[in-house]
């Protein structure tokens, strides 16, 4: 029974031993750091590990472990100290020159068709990016019609289904199939206060297990060279990946913000919700729904409420930029 215990105590020592290896190799290697960086995947959840760590190493006096794991904590809050700060904050009226996008996995019929349509319409969202839709999730949407959303491309297909909804006039869609599967829609937003390009994604599964084997990284850096400096950009979705896979880096190298990142409030943990992934009572563990953008004036990110999904849609808030960018 003893000799249980410390090995159950042991647990937090090899998540932090393969965390510090994986960042440190992932520094040096990239994306090729895979697979001793997908520790990295778990790290927005982290922080209960490294306090559990502490607590067990305490009563065993094993001091360098103490240390270790307080030293990870310190990390960890202070990465995350503002986006915890932002959660308490009270909420204030949204702007009349504020646009709100969502991204959102509706679970592939998880979000049953009444549940999601009425949490789109609680969302008021002007711009919804759907992955996994399927046909009786897009049948109820286009039911609504205008009520909903008066400007709507949706395209079913289960796992690799997608839908857009607008309450403003969309331009130059087009449906992308990557050799993989992955699908994605591209599109143009014309609102008020100037056009808006945007993508949704949606990465296979895989690429959370194969990382670049995966070659989504090459969809990723392509991403990056193709999107125009000409207007505002958005690319969002469920990426299957944390946000400090080095996947991802291109985005950042080409001036994309991720949105929960710059102005998030709490961890954004998005997946899985509680019992709706394969029935399994597992508390959300990972964000891997993001929001990229470049040229907007970020005013804040958080989560809403999963109308059945295995996923919480992520709700960002954000305004044009009064100065136009340089390329």
């Amino acid at each position: 029974m003893r000799s249980s215990f410390s090995q159950l105590a042991r647990a937090p020592d090899v998540f932090a031993a393969a965390t510090v290896a994986g960042a440190a190799l992932q520094a040096v290697a990239g994306v090729w750091a895979w697979p001793l960086s997908s520790a990295l995947h778990f790290y927005e959840c982290s922080g209960v590990v490294w306090t559990a760590g502490a607590a067990l190493a305490i009563p065993a006096g094993r001091r360098v472990w103490l240390c270790a794991h307080l030293a990870l904590l310190g990390i960890w809050l202070a990465l995350h100290a503002s986006q915890l700060s932002r959660e308490s904050e009270p909420r204030a009226p949204r702007p009349s020159d504020e646009l709100r996008v969502v991204t959102f996995n509706v679970g592939d019929g998880r979000a049953s068709p009444d549940e999601l349509c009425n949490a789109l319409a609680e969302l008021d969202a002007d711009l919804v990016l759907l992955q996994e839709l399927d046909d009786a999730q897009a049948a109820a949407i286009e039911a609504r019609g205008a009520a909903l959303a008066p400007f709507r491309e949706l395209r079913p297909a289960g796992r690799r289904g997608k839908g857009v909804l607008s309450h403003f006039a969309l331009s130059d869609m087009r449906h992308v199939i990557e050799p993989d599967g992955a699908t994605r829609l591209h599109g143009v937003l014309q609102t008020p206060n100037g056009a808006l390009a945007f993508v949704n994604l949606h990465a296979r599964a895989t690429v959370a297990f194969f990382g670049p084997l995966t070659q989504f990284d090459e969809q990723v850096a392509e991403l990056a060279r193709a999107a125009t400096h000409e207007l505002p950009v958005l690319i969002a979705g469920d990426f299957n990946l944390g946000p400090r896979s080095a996947i991802l880096a291109p985005l950042e190298h080409a001036g994309f913000e991720n949105a929960f990142e710059r102005r998030g409030a709490g961890l954004g943990l998005s997946f899985p919700t509680f019992g709706r992934f394969w029935g399994l009572p597992s508390p959300p563990l990972v964000r891997i729904d993001h929001v990229f953008t470049r040229g907007l004036e970020m005013r804040s990110a958080e989560l809403g409420a999963s109308a059945g999904s295995d996923h919480r849609p992520l709700i960002v808030s954000f305004a044009f930029e009064r100065a136009p960018r340089t390329p």
